[in-house]
């Protein structure tokens, strides 16, 4: 359990009893996640996402992110993927490096998530797109609320992301592994 009060963190174990007290985040903590390898992952009200390592106590900053609006961990927790109000993405190591990015986008990054199998990643934007990527880095198809969605086949998962009038509320993911159909990339979009 995890309980935010201005930039500290109390990590508490299930009796109530604090194990670790962080530091260094800056502003009011608006979004927390604990990934699978018990790193803390912190977003504040002034934008920034901080690492927390499991056993330790000093962040590591996500100073390349801009102004994060959403930040989560990949399934295995060794890897963070963050959008931002500067209208990119990018995937991060748990030690801070950047792996992959930045994804750009004509607005704002309002949601980002990894899927279940770790296959693919979705970023949402207030441009009204939804841009699905392979763990590897290439993309695999751009959903625009303009063209609708449809679920494809039994083995698809749907995410919810975004906000706003007309921003993609929901994306089909297939989940099962290969072979992928080629890329469609709608040049509507």
């Amino acid at each position: 359990m995890i309980a935010a009060r201005d930039a500290t963190l109390l990590v508490s174990n299930m009796d109530g009893g604090v194990e670790r007290v962080l530091n260094g985040a800056t502003g009011t903590i608006n979004r927390l996640q604990v990934g699978r390898l018990g790193d803390v992952l912190a977003v504040t009200s002034e934008g920034n996402a901080t690492i927390w390592p499991a056993g330790r106590s000093e962040p590591i900053g996500l100073e390349k992110a801009g102004t994060v609006l959403a930040a989560s961990f990949n399934r295995d927790g060794t890897q963070v993927l963050t959008g931002s109000e500067e209208k990119f993405a990018r995937i991060w190591s748990r030690t801070g490096q950047v792996l992959f990015g930045p994804v750009m986008h004509d607005k704002r990054v309002n949601a980002v998530a990894f899927s279940p199998d770790g296959s693919f990643f979705a970023i949402a934007s207030s441009d009204n797109t939804a841009t699905l990527w392979s763990a590897r880095g290439v993309p695999y198809e751009v959903l625009s609320a303009h063209s609708g969605y449809q679920r494809r086949g039994h083995q698809s998962r749907q995410w919810t992301g975004g906000h706003g009038t007309g921003s993609p509320r929901c994306a089909a993911i297939p989940t099962s592994s290969g072979p992928w159909p080629s890329a469609r990339m709608d040049a509507s979009s």
